[in-house]
């Protein structure tokens, strides 16, 4: 089931993505889904690095901009900037990244 991890998996499947220079990955079973920028609707006070909040597949989901979360320095968002929806328990978000790049297998030593 996505979001669930059985810790005695030989192999697991990371997502990288860039952030700046510097590159991340998220494990592929947490990703709900990638997809190019999407309306974002604003949403008032909130932290700065939440940009707003979009309707994926029937769920209202908070976009978080990881530039901004990071401390790094802002960059226009364009019609291809990724968006990285990820599940984290029950909750759903997106993170707004400079690019996504390949799934990485890694096997348990």
């Amino acid at each position: 089931m996505i979001g669930q991890f059985d810790e005695n998996e030989a192999i697991r499947y990371y997502l990288t993505f860039r952030v700046g220079a510097q590159w991340y990955a998220v494990d592929v079973q947490m990703i709900f889904e990638v997809s190019y920028l999407v309306a974002i609707m604003p949403v008032p006070d909130m932290p700065p690095a939440i940009i707003g909040i979009v309707n994926v597949r029937g769920r209202i989901v908070p976009v978080i901009d990881l530039r901004v979360r990071f401390n790094a320095a802002r960059r226009p968002m364009e019609l291809n900037t990724p968006i990285i929806f990820v599940l984290h328990g029950k909750n759903t978000y997106g993170m707004v990244v400079d690019d996504v790049d390949d799934v990485m297998r890694l096997e348990r030593e």
